[in-house]
């Protein structure tokens, strides 16, 4: 072969192995980056526990902007949070001034539930979420100045919602997070725009809002609201009067959470029932005479003209946000009333009970199919 041909070819052997040398030096340590990377992030476990620890240990105020999806319209607005470790979380509505706290209007339909330990969380909702949800967590873009981590919570169970997380890497505390629905549209977002864990702020800023509740409760006409007790399911029944229905059928992954006593407008016992992150709630109340009855008609919006939604401020044609129209489903020969709000489900049914000459009323509301909590009913009214 010729000399030079011979020296060429040696030539481009030793650039391409040296080329190939570098590729592999680079994959290496990206490789090992990407390794180190995924090292320095705790594990899930870590960080729940970490997460959990820090509702009892840091005080923050805060502000952040909520925005909820809901069929057909969506709400914006900012509040204030007031968390002060251990003993008070408080949300306070700073605009738009002329609308009433979202919040405290879902509070007096579906009341906030009595707390609970940190442990009894753990020992529930979290374990149920790491059974029936993965956890992967990855590094978050700053949010409110702080570094963070982001969470991505999907289910294992077709049909289930999602969420993303993102947690102060620091204090742990939750500084935005993104709710979507069964259909992966995503129904609801949180995102604090400042934050401060300075212990004397937040004390400054709770004793001022309390000044402020202070004067607005010894305004008249001021709604009560729900009052609620966590009890066992024999105190439930003693409180009732009357035996209590439990589902036979749950979703996949669901277990019971807590029972409650409502004592508002009547006694009403509710049952929450989780997987860990998604929860739907059950309650029973009775139906003593044909007034009640009328009411929950008017509460439905059964009859044409009953129960409209309220203007919004600035705007006319409030009928326009009347409530949704009910279908009814028939099953065992119990119609169902049900409508779907959006990505919510609300089931409602009335079942007599001859025996006990007297009718309990159910009602149940939750972000799952519709078959999956007609399931649950049809097992329910299978123990009239």
């Amino acid at each position: 072969m010729n000399p030079i041909l011979l020296r060429f070819l040696s030539k481009v052997t030793f650039v391409t192995w040296c080329f190939f040398m570098v590729i592999i030096v680079v994959l290496s340590a990206v490789i090992s980056a990407n390794a180190d990377s995924h090292d320095k992030f705790p594990t899930t476990a870590e960080i729940f526990s970490k997460a959990m620890e820090a509702e009892s240990t840091v005080d923050y105020v805060g502000r952040q902007i909520v925005i909820l999806w809901h069929h057909p319209r969506s709400i914006a607005f900012e509040e204030r949070v007031i968390h002060q470790a251990s003993s008070t979380h408080l949300t306070e509505l700073l605009a738009p001034a002329e609308m009433s706290p979202p919040r405290d209007r879902l509070r007096r339909m579906l009341p906030t539930p009595p707390p609970r330990k940190l442990q009894d969380i753990w020992e529930t909702d979290i374990q149920l979420l790491l059974r029936n949800y993965t956890v992967d967590v990855a590094e978050g873009e700053p949010i409110a100045g702080q570094s963070t981590y982001l969470l991505q919570i999907n289910p294992k169970v077709a049909s289930r919602p999602k969420k993303k997380v993102w947690l102060d890497v620091q204090h742990y505390t939750i500084l935005r997070m993104e709710d979507y629905d069964i259909t992966e549209k995503l129904n609801s977002l949180s995102v604090y725009t400042t934050i401060n864990y300075d212990s004397a702020s937040v004390a400054k800023q709770l004793k001022r809002y309390q000044e402020k509740q202070s004067q607005q409760e010894r305004e008249p006409n001021r709604p009560r609201p729900y009052q609620s007790e966590e009890v066992s399911f024999a105190e439930a029944e003693k409180e009732f009067g009357a035996k209590l229905p439990q589902p036979s059928h749950l979703p996949t992954g669901f277990q019971l959470q807590g029972i409650s006593v409502m004592t508002f407008r009547g006694k009403r016992i509710h049952f929450r029932y989780t997987d860990g992150l998604t929860v739907f709630s059950l309650f029973v109340s009775k139906v003593s005479d044909e007034s009640e009855e009328k009411r929950q008609e008017r509460m439905r919006g059964d009859k044409p003209g009953e129960r409209r939604g309220r203007p919004v401020p600035g705007k006319t044609g409030g009928d326009r946000f009347r409530r949704d129209k009910p279908t009814t489903v028939t099953v065992k020969n119990i119609p169902i009333s049900v409508i779907a709000r959006g990505h919510i489900r609300i089931l409602q049914w009335k079942v007599s009970r001859q025996e006990e000459d007297e009718s309990l009323r159910c009602f149940m509301f939750g972000e799952l199919e519709q078959e999956e909590m007609l399931k649950v009913a049809e097992s329910l009214i299978s123990q009239k």
